[in-house]
């Protein structure tokens, strides 16, 4: 192994690719990542605009929604079978637009 295969290995290891960041980006707000995830999560945000964009969207988002749950709750109320059938298909299977590093 020559010496710069390992070390894009091991930048390959450190830093998570988009895909990762995004799955663990709600577990680290949740507080449920250890401590070297948290790390790596970090490294490729230096680095990376959209998943930073993405996390504070994240963020915002839930302040949203903890900040006025009544309305949330009329919101969800006046969604049609239709919308509502949309948003459960959609977070079954999630695809977040992901950038490639």
């Amino acid at each position: 192994m020559t010496i710069l295969r390992w070390v894009t290995d091991v930048v390959t290891w450190l830093i998570p690719p988009c895909r990762e960041v995004v799955r663990w980006a709600s577990q680290d707000l949740d507080g449920q990542l250890r401590w070297h995830q948290r790390a790596r999560i970090q490294l490729h945000l230096l680095m990376c605009r959209l998943c930073r964009r993405y996390q504070q969207q994240l963020i915002a988002l839930r302040a949203a929604l903890r900040s006025d749950p009544e309305r949330l709750a009329d919101a969800a109320q006046q969604l049609s079978p239709e919308a509502k059938q949309q948003i459960k298909d959609a977070l079954k299977n999630p695809t977040p637009p992901v950038a490639k590093m």
